[in-house]
Protein backbone atom coordinates (compact mmCIF):
# COMPACT_ATOMS: atom_id res chain seq x y z
CA UNK A 1 0.00 0.00 0.00
CA UNK A 2 1.43 3.39 -0.65
CA UNK A 3 2.47 5.58 1.95
CA UNK A 4 0.53 9.05 2.70
CA UNK A 5 1.97 12.14 0.45
CA UNK A 6 4.15 13.97 3.57
CA UNK A 7 3.33 17.43 4.50
CA UNK A 8 6.23 18.89 2.71
CA UNK A 9 4.91 17.25 -0.75
CA UNK A 10 1.88 19.25 -0.17
CA UNK A 11 2.76 22.92 0.35
CA UNK A 12 2.71 25.09 -2.52
CA UNK A 13 2.98 28.10 -4.07
CA UNK A 14 1.09 29.90 -6.84
CA UNK A 15 2.58 31.76 -10.09
CA UNK A 16 0.08 33.58 -11.33
CA UNK A 17 -0.49 35.51 -15.35
CA UNK A 18 -2.19 38.37 -16.22
CA UNK A 19 -2.87 38.78 -20.37
CA UNK A 20 -2.92 41.92 -21.07
CA UNK A 21 -0.93 41.27 -24.75
CA UNK A 22 -4.03 41.59 -26.49
CA UNK A 23 -4.77 38.42 -27.61
CA UNK A 24 -6.08 34.87 -25.85
CA UNK A 25 -2.99 33.46 -24.87
CA UNK A 26 -2.05 29.43 -23.72
CA UNK A 27 0.50 29.07 -20.93
CA UNK A 28 2.13 25.98 -20.07
CA UNK A 29 5.11 25.62 -16.52
CA UNK A 30 8.09 23.33 -16.31
CA UNK A 31 10.95 22.91 -14.19
CA UNK A 32 14.57 24.05 -15.05
CA UNK A 33 17.21 21.74 -15.64
CA UNK A 34 20.55 21.93 -13.95
CA UNK A 35 23.42 21.32 -16.04
CA UNK A 36 24.72 18.62 -13.25
CA UNK A 37 21.43 16.19 -14.01
CA UNK A 38 22.72 13.20 -16.11
CA UNK A 39 24.25 9.65 -15.70
CA UNK A 40 27.49 9.62 -13.68
CA UNK A 41 29.39 6.64 -14.94
CA UNK A 42 29.32 5.38 -18.68
CA UNK A 43 30.80 8.04 -20.87
CA UNK A 44 29.04 6.38 -24.29
CA UNK A 45 25.35 7.74 -22.78
CA UNK A 46 26.87 11.56 -21.72
CA UNK A 47 25.08 12.85 -24.38
CA UNK A 48 21.39 10.96 -23.84
CA UNK A 49 18.97 13.50 -24.64
CA UNK A 50 17.12 15.00 -21.25
CA UNK A 51 13.66 15.60 -21.40
CA UNK A 52 11.70 18.35 -19.48
CA UNK A 53 7.96 17.45 -19.61
CA UNK A 54 5.24 19.99 -18.92
CA UNK A 55 3.77 20.24 -15.57
CA UNK A 56 0.62 22.56 -15.67
CA UNK A 57 -1.14 24.12 -18.62
CA UNK A 58 -3.81 26.53 -18.94
CA UNK A 59 -6.38 27.20 -21.42
CA UNK A 60 -6.93 29.91 -23.85
CA UNK A 61 -7.01 32.80 -21.30
CA UNK A 62 -9.21 36.28 -22.55
CA UNK A 63 -7.88 39.56 -22.38
CA UNK A 64 -7.63 42.03 -20.84
CA UNK A 65 -8.70 40.89 -17.93
CA UNK A 66 -8.37 37.02 -17.88
CA UNK A 67 -5.43 35.55 -15.69
CA UNK A 68 -4.32 31.76 -14.97
CA UNK A 69 -2.94 30.54 -11.89
CA UNK A 70 -0.41 27.73 -11.81
CA UNK A 71 0.31 25.83 -8.25
CA UNK A 72 3.94 24.56 -7.52
CA UNK A 73 5.29 22.55 -5.04
CA UNK A 74 8.72 22.91 -3.07
CA UNK A 75 9.74 19.24 -3.53
CA UNK A 76 10.17 16.58 -5.45
CA UNK A 77 10.06 12.84 -5.73
CA UNK A 78 12.11 10.12 -7.70
CA UNK A 79 10.19 8.57 -10.47
CA UNK A 80 10.15 5.71 -13.09
CA UNK A 81 8.15 4.97 -16.09
CA UNK A 82 7.63 2.80 -19.37
CA UNK A 83 6.37 4.56 -21.83
CA UNK A 84 4.60 3.10 -25.17
CA UNK A 85 6.40 5.17 -27.87
CA UNK A 86 10.19 6.56 -28.17
CA UNK A 87 10.31 10.21 -27.25
CA UNK A 88 9.43 12.90 -28.96
CA UNK A 89 8.46 16.59 -28.75
CA UNK A 90 4.83 16.74 -27.46
CA UNK A 91 4.55 12.63 -26.84
CA UNK A 92 3.06 12.67 -23.18
CA UNK A 93 4.63 9.99 -20.39
CA UNK A 94 3.38 9.45 -16.90
CA UNK A 95 4.88 7.71 -13.77
CA UNK A 96 4.81 4.47 -14.15
CA UNK A 97 6.12 4.46 -10.25
CA UNK A 98 7.70 7.42 -7.33
CA UNK A 99 9.49 6.50 -4.09
CA UNK A 100 9.87 10.03 -1.95
CA UNK A 101 13.80 11.09 -1.70
CA UNK A 102 16.22 12.60 0.82
CA UNK A 103 18.11 15.69 -1.33
CA UNK A 104 21.88 15.47 -0.13
CA UNK A 105 23.06 18.80 2.03
CA UNK A 106 25.63 19.53 4.74
CA UNK A 107 24.05 17.23 7.22
CA UNK A 108 23.17 14.46 5.39
CA UNK A 109 23.58 12.35 2.26
CA UNK A 110 21.07 11.91 -0.81
CA UNK A 111 18.80 8.99 -1.91
CA UNK A 112 19.79 6.25 -4.19
CA UNK A 113 16.82 4.38 -5.64
CA UNK A 114 17.37 1.44 -8.03
CA UNK A 115 15.37 1.09 -10.74
CA UNK A 116 14.23 -2.25 -12.18
CA UNK A 117 12.28 -3.84 -15.60
CA UNK A 118 11.85 -7.73 -15.59
CA UNK A 119 10.42 -8.86 -19.03
CA UNK A 120 7.16 -7.62 -19.15
CA UNK A 121 6.62 -5.81 -16.30
CA UNK A 122 6.10 -1.93 -16.16
CA UNK A 123 9.22 0.09 -15.25
CA UNK A 124 9.67 0.26 -10.80
CA UNK A 125 11.92 1.06 -8.07
CA UNK A 126 12.82 -2.53 -6.77
CA UNK A 127 10.98 -3.43 -3.49
CA UNK A 128 13.10 -5.70 -2.21
CA UNK A 129 16.19 -2.78 -2.89
CA UNK A 130 18.21 -1.88 0.56
CA UNK A 131 17.75 1.72 0.79
CA UNK A 132 20.96 4.03 0.29
CA UNK A 133 21.33 7.31 1.26
CA UNK A 134 25.26 7.31 0.11
CA UNK A 135 24.80 10.50 -2.51
CA UNK A 136 26.95 13.29 -1.78
CA UNK A 137 26.73 16.71 -3.71
CA UNK A 138 24.22 19.92 -2.42
CA UNK A 139 20.88 18.75 -3.78
CA UNK A 140 21.53 15.58 -5.08
CA UNK A 141 19.97 12.25 -5.33
CA UNK A 142 20.24 9.24 -7.86
CA UNK A 143 18.65 6.46 -9.52
CA UNK A 144 20.62 3.12 -10.45
CA UNK A 145 19.21 0.71 -13.00
CA UNK A 146 19.94 -2.86 -12.98
CA UNK A 147 20.33 -4.88 -15.81
CA UNK A 148 16.77 -6.41 -16.04
CA UNK A 149 16.29 -5.91 -19.43
CA UNK A 150 18.30 -4.33 -22.40
CA UNK A 151 17.91 -2.02 -25.47
CA UNK A 152 16.46 -1.06 -27.67
CA UNK A 153 13.80 -2.49 -26.07
CA UNK A 154 10.61 -3.09 -28.18
CA UNK A 155 7.78 -2.65 -26.09
CA UNK A 156 8.41 0.19 -23.85
CA UNK A 157 10.78 3.56 -23.55
CA UNK A 158 11.88 3.01 -19.89
CA UNK A 159 12.81 6.48 -17.92
CA UNK A 160 14.34 7.41 -14.39
CA UNK A 161 13.66 10.94 -13.30
CA UNK A 162 12.50 13.33 -10.81
CA UNK A 163 8.65 14.50 -10.80
CA UNK A 164 5.97 16.86 -8.35
CA UNK A 165 2.72 16.11 -6.99
CA UNK A 166 -0.49 17.02 -9.45
CA UNK A 167 -2.06 19.34 -6.83
CA UNK A 168 -5.59 18.68 -8.34
CA UNK A 169 -4.65 14.89 -7.79
CA UNK A 170 -3.23 13.47 -4.95
CA UNK A 171 -2.62 10.14 -6.39
CA UNK A 172 -0.53 11.57 -9.51
CA UNK A 173 2.99 12.29 -9.33
CA UNK A 174 3.94 14.35 -12.83
CA UNK A 175 7.50 13.54 -14.39
CA UNK A 176 9.78 16.83 -14.60
CA UNK A 177 13.01 15.67 -15.93
CA UNK A 178 13.65 12.38 -17.23
CA UNK A 179 16.76 10.22 -19.15
CA UNK A 180 15.89 7.04 -21.20
CA UNK A 181 17.06 4.30 -18.76
CA UNK A 182 20.06 2.54 -19.40
CA UNK A 183 21.14 -0.32 -17.94
CA UNK A 184 23.89 -0.70 -15.46
CA UNK A 185 23.91 3.37 -15.27
CA UNK A 186 23.52 5.52 -12.26
CA UNK A 187 21.54 9.11 -12.91
CA UNK A 188 22.32 11.76 -10.48
CA UNK A 189 19.85 14.37 -10.38
CA UNK A 190 19.60 18.03 -8.59
CA UNK A 191 16.48 19.10 -8.58
CA UNK A 192 16.02 23.07 -9.43
CA UNK A 193 14.06 25.45 -7.88
CA UNK A 194 13.34 27.43 -11.05
CA UNK A 195 10.32 26.97 -12.49
CA UNK A 196 9.69 28.36 -16.60
CA UNK A 197 6.70 29.97 -17.51
CA UNK A 198 6.12 30.08 -21.41
CA UNK A 199 2.95 30.86 -24.01
CA UNK A 200 1.39 27.87 -26.13
CA UNK A 201 -0.77 25.41 -26.26
CA UNK A 202 0.23 21.67 -24.86
CA UNK A 203 -0.91 19.34 -22.58
CA UNK A 204 0.49 18.33 -19.48
CA UNK A 205 2.99 15.46 -19.38
CA UNK A 206 4.00 16.60 -23.06
CA UNK A 207 7.68 15.94 -23.80
CA UNK A 208 10.17 19.38 -24.56
CA UNK A 209 13.57 18.78 -25.23
CA UNK A 210 15.80 20.32 -22.51
CA UNK A 211 17.92 22.32 -25.00
CA UNK A 212 15.29 23.91 -27.07
CA UNK A 213 14.65 27.25 -26.92
CA UNK A 214 12.52 29.05 -24.28
CA UNK A 215 11.23 32.30 -26.86
CA UNK A 216 9.31 34.50 -24.80
CA UNK A 217 10.11 32.89 -21.47
CA UNK A 218 10.11 34.08 -17.86
CA UNK A 219 12.03 32.34 -15.17
CA UNK A 220 10.28 32.18 -11.44
CA UNK A 221 12.39 30.93 -8.58
CA UNK A 222 10.92 32.30 -5.51
CA UNK A 223 13.24 34.09 -3.28
CA UNK A 224 12.93 33.02 0.06
CA UNK A 225 11.17 30.20 1.96
CA UNK A 226 8.28 32.62 3.19
CA UNK A 227 7.99 33.68 -0.34
CA UNK A 228 4.34 31.58 -1.63
CA UNK A 229 3.18 33.82 -4.56
CA UNK A 230 4.65 35.15 -8.22
CA UNK A 231 2.38 37.12 -10.89
CA UNK A 232 3.44 37.76 -14.07
CA UNK A 233 2.27 40.14 -16.66
CA UNK A 234 2.13 38.93 -20.27
CA UNK A 235 1.83 42.69 -21.73
CA UNK A 236 1.44 44.42 -25.17
CA UNK A 237 4.89 43.09 -26.68
CA UNK A 238 4.68 39.97 -26.02
CA UNK A 239 7.29 39.86 -23.10
CA UNK A 240 6.81 38.61 -19.92
CA UNK A 241 7.69 39.85 -16.78
CA UNK A 242 8.06 38.43 -13.24
CA UNK A 243 7.40 40.14 -9.58
CA UNK A 244 6.79 38.40 -6.12
CA UNK A 245 4.14 39.36 -3.85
Amino acid sequence: MRAPVSPSIMHRRTIAIRNHSGSPSAYYLFAEVPQRNGPTDLDSIDDLQTWRCVYQASPLVSYPNGSATFVVPDSYVAVCGSGKTPPSIGNRIFSGDWKSIILASEKSKGSRLRMTMPAGKEATFDSEAAPENDIAGESAFAISVDTSFSLPNPLAFPFVGYGALNPYNSDEMIPLVVYEAQPAATFVFIPSGKWIVTGGVVEPHALIPADSADGHAVVVEFPSLSSTSAEIIHDEKGELTCRYL
